[in-house]
């Protein structure tokens, strides 16, 4: 992929609409799962699904949507 690609493939990804909670917990929940399937194939998505679900209750809630990050922001020093 050479600079160009990845620029335009950049400026079209800062036009997309931010990611809903939802989408963001099903992202936050399939990357615990790959990785730690990796390491103990015994681990199954419910049992990482659980574990999200017992963190949640656990942890005060986040910062509303569009604060404190999530944003695309511009490359430094193009």
């Amino acid at each position: 992929m050479t600079r160009s690609n990845l620029d335009a493939l950049i400026a079209w990804a800062r036009t997309l609409p931010p990611m809903t909670d939802a989408q963001r917990r099903a992202q936050a929940a399939s990357f615990a799962y790959g990785n730690v399937h990796l390491d103990n194939p015994l681990v199954t998505r419910a049992m990482v699904s659980e574990a999200q679900a017992r963190i949640e209750a656990e942890t005060p809630d986040p910062q509303p949507a569009g604060v404190g990050g999530g944003e695309p922001q511009p490359a430094s020093g193009s």
